[in-house]
């Protein structure tokens, strides 16, 4: 008889958009490649939907920029019952998280059945702190320890400690993603990027914005197009895989571009004196009537600055012509 393990893994999130698209793979808003189409939904066990909405009210105003504002946790398994194994799950992640869990899903269209659950890192003060809850290897070594405590009963055991084993549904279907047709994805292209204006230099996250709007447009017109012509299920699992990597280039071009933008907004705070704010119309209008100011201010100094500098040269020049313009006297007459 082969060994069971209960397995949990924990992955952060720092993006709004990420639990977004996580909710949405979850909950199958679109087709998941390595699923099976055929089995089940997918089942909310605890919470309900609109898990960014829930966020939003729960994180504090004031935050850091890298703060993890939520945590999601894999539970899987080969239990014998899987009613008996969700209500055990259900009962750990309450006792563990308490206010902290938002969403339990169970996926049972994979070949293993396993759970998703959100949780948030607020503290009972308001705080906002994933290290508190899961930030040391101590402590995600306790929550694997005691999430193989309670699965104990259902005759599962902790997975192995410092394992380096993948989760083994998702590299059997990468593997055999391999062997289907390569579907090709529009490329990123200069065409792709307009050149910056102007206003695009002063507002550079709107201008990133506006790019990749106008490349994702491109991208679904092209999905739209392959997938009628495809048909098969497949061609649709690879064509998925291709553009939630195409999704993934995109966004790390985005994360390069508000770093650059951070750069700016630094340069032009240093340049007219505070923190701009470009996100409104009326801070946009506020940073270019400083801009402005500043050059004017600039252009001043750097003309005084030459005014000054502009006799001393003059003298300088007028006494050199003096001086060899000078006749050599006679020699006196001796006495």
């Amino acid at each position: 008889m082969s060994k069971k393990y209960a397995i949990c893994r924990v992955e952060k999130r720092h993006d709004l958009k990420q639990v977004g698209r996580s909710e949405g793979h979850n909950l199958r808003a679109y087709k998941a490649a390595h699923a099976d189409p055929k089995a089940s939904a997918p089942r909310i066990l605890f919470g309900t939907k609109g898990l960014t909405t829930q966020l939003k009210e729960a994180l504090p105003e004031k935050r850091r920029k890298d703060a993890v504002l939520a945590f999601e946790v894999f539970l899987g398994a080969s239990p014998e019952q899987v009613d008996d194994w969700a209500e055990a799950n259900i009962a750990f992640l309450k006792q563990r998280f308490g206010k902290n869990l938002m969403q339990v899903v169970l996926h049972t269209d994979e070949q293993t059945p396993h759970i998703h659950a959100y949780c948030h890192p607020v503290q009972e003060d308001g705080s906002l702190s994933y290290f508190k809850m899961l930030g040391t290897p101590k402590l995600m070594s306790e929550l694997q320890t005691d999430y193989g405590l309670a699965m104990k009963p259902l005759g599962l055991r902790r997975g192995l400690r410092k394992s380096t084993a993948t989760h083994e549904e998702t590299a059997r279907w990468r593997a055999a993603q391999k062997q289907q047709p390569t579907i090709a994805l529009p490329p990123i292209t200069d065409a792709d990027i307009p050149a910056a204006t102007l206003a695009d230099r002063v507002n550079p996250e709107a201008y990133v914005k506006t790019v990749l709007e106008g490349f994702m447009k491109k991208v679904k017109r092209q999905l739209t197009k392959t997938l009628k012509a495809a048909g098969e299920n497949e061609k649709t699992h690879k064509l998925n895989a291709e553009l939630h990597a195409r999704l993934g280039e995109l966004e790390a071009r985005q994360e390069a571009e508000s770093t650059r933008a951070q750069i700016y907004r630094k340069m032009l705070a240093g340049l007219i004196g505070f923190e701009p704010d470009i996100d409104t119309l009326q801070g946009q209008q506020e940073t270019l009537a400083a801009v402005k100011k500043a050059r004017r201010q600039l252009i001043k100094k750097n003309t005084v600055e030459a005014a000054k500098t502009a006799p001393e040269a003059s003298a300088t020049i007028n006494t050199r012509s003096r001086s060899s313009n000078r006749q050599p006297r006679a020699p006196r007459p001796p006495i």
